[in-house]
């Protein structure tokens, strides 16, 4: 078996140094891309689609091309030769705005799929139209200001003060307990269901924005893991390799517990595809995003229809249709 577990609770600062210029994301979401090339408006497989940024997330720019800037993601880490890097990729540039603020603190993460910024603290104003500033998408982080009568003010990434609700929020400042992040990830996973299969999808399904020919938001496999944790405080990488690479060893798989991840490859070094577990009713479930069987999109599955085998007669790199089965957890 294999690995050692790097995984730590959400780092809550990222200082600015250097001499690469350092943005942040503008959009709701916006599209890193392989290419400096537009994305298909189509939920259809485009390997130049690498992943998604969220609203505030950092961006260091390093050149810039016909109206996009080639970078890397700071807040989205990948192993290139075993070192731990920002995911590298190209963003429209004019969904990128200079950071203002000298420290940029992850205090709070979106926990409901999208959730209103507003301009004015609606206890004292009430929640009008004109009060909201943007809706943003499950998994942005925010920076604390303060907090009144169950809203936090915030400083976005502008210098800009805005207010939203607590209960759409996990406040990374408190201790975060295994238990609770493991059922609150599946709770998020579980959210998703029914939601387009998006390859390099990292985002709360949108099809307002779909509808408005503005972007195609929603999850593929690693981007539904990844984010759902991601939205309850444990920071995984973005692909589903790296998240195989960094889970810790279960030498059974009957100690597995809901949250735990199951993987798909041709061996240890080719993984393909993850899947989260979980038990309803003490029956093991699987939610995965897939186009596989006619499926396309979140879909929960019986553990046994999906393997073809009982949890308990699991064994480590077992055949399954073509493909392998591994499995870890993320702590």
């Amino acid at each position: 078996m294999k690995h050692t577990n790097t995984l730590v609770i959400l780092l809550v600062t990222i200082a600015i140094t250097g001499t690469i210029s350092t943005h942040f994301v503008s959009a709701p979401v916006a599209n890193l891309r392989k290419f400096p090339i537009d994305a298909n408006l189509s939920y259809g497989i485009d390997y130049a689609q690498l992943s998604q940024l969220l609203f505030g997330e950092v961006f260091q720019v390093s050149s810039e091309k016909d109206g996009w800037s080639y970078g890397r993601a700071v807040w989205q880490s990948y192993f290139d030769d075993n070192e731990k890097v920002g995911y590298p990729g190209w963003i429209k540039s004019d969904q990128l705005e200079k950071l203002a603020v000298e420290t940029y603190r992850k205090d709070l993460v979106v926990k409901v799929n999208e959730a209103w910024l507003y301009k004015q603290l609606c206890v004292e104003h009430g929640c009008v139209t004109d009060a909201m500033l943007m809706k943003i998408s499950l998994g942005c982080y925010l920076m604390v200001q303060n907090y009144k009568a169950g809203w936090f003010t915030v400083i976005l990434p502008n210098g800009v003060h805005a207010y939203i609700i607590e209960t759409a929020v996990t406040d990374l400042r408190q201790d975060l307990t295994e238990h609770n992040i493991r059922k609150n990830a599946v709770n998020t996973a579980l959210s998703m269901l029914g939601w387009n299969y998006f390859w390099g999808g990292r985002s709360h399904f949108s099809p307002e924005l779909w509808n408005d020919q503005t972007i195609v938001t929603g999850v593929d496999c690693s981007g539904l893991t990844s984010l759902s944790y991601k939205a309850n405080g444990l920071a995984l990488f973005r692909d589903a390799g790296d998240q195989y690479w960094t889970t810790s060893n279960v030498s059974r798989p009957d100690l597995l517990v809901d949250g735990d991840l199951f993987f798909f490859g041709k061996n240890e070094h080719r993984i393909t595809h993850v899947m989260m577990m979980y038990s309803k009713n003490n029956i093991p479930m699987l939610v995965e995003s897939t186009t596989s069987s006619g499926a396309n999109g979140t879909r929960v599955i019986p553990l046994v229809d999906r393997f073809g085998s009982e949890l308990h007669d699991l064994t480590w790199s077992m055949p399954v249709g073509g493909t392998r089965l591994f499995w870890g957890s993320p702590f």
